[in-house]
């Protein structure tokens, strides 16, 4: 068999997919509203592999999700599913604050580095200038 067929990517979603998710969407769509996740995965071939049956089997009978996307799937309802959407979208508005405060951390210590390095160079190269400067007068 070719290997290529068991390899498992991401797929990135957007607010548009999210937004059109509707209680007969795919599992994968809805897990990815329900754990606010931007990605689903899929196969070599673009097939979703997260379905009602890996999330029984996976996830149980019990497990919230499997309980209100699945078995109970029929009540679902656009209140709860826009809720739900909602949620998804404060909860990535938020990651992207993260991932922005972290970028900015990164490169002001980055910046702490280039400064701290400059000055290392700096001391070195009047260190090296001071011994060279003792070496021709102590000969």
């Amino acid at each position: 068999m070719d290997r290529e067929l068991f390899i498992t990517r991401l797929a990135f979603i957007n607010n548009d997919e999210i937004n059109k998710i509707n209680k007969n969407s795919s599992t994968v769509y809805l897990k990815a509203l329900y754990q606010c996740e931007n990605s689903i995965a899929v196969n070599y071939d673009e097939e979703e592999l997260f379905t009602q049956t890996t999330a029984i089997n996976n996830l149980g009978y019990s497990n919230d999700f499997t309980k209100i996307f699945i078995l109970d799937k029929e009540s679902l309802n656009d209140t709860y599913l826009d809720a739900r959407k909602k949620l998804y979208k404060s909860i990535n508005n938020l990651k992207e604050e993260r991932n922005e405060k972290i970028k900015n951390i990164q490169a002001y210590l980055n910046n702490e580095n280039s400064l701290q390095d400059n000055l290392n160079n700096q001391f070195n190269t009047q260190e090296n200038d001071i011994n060279l400067a003792l070496k021709k007068y102590s000969v």
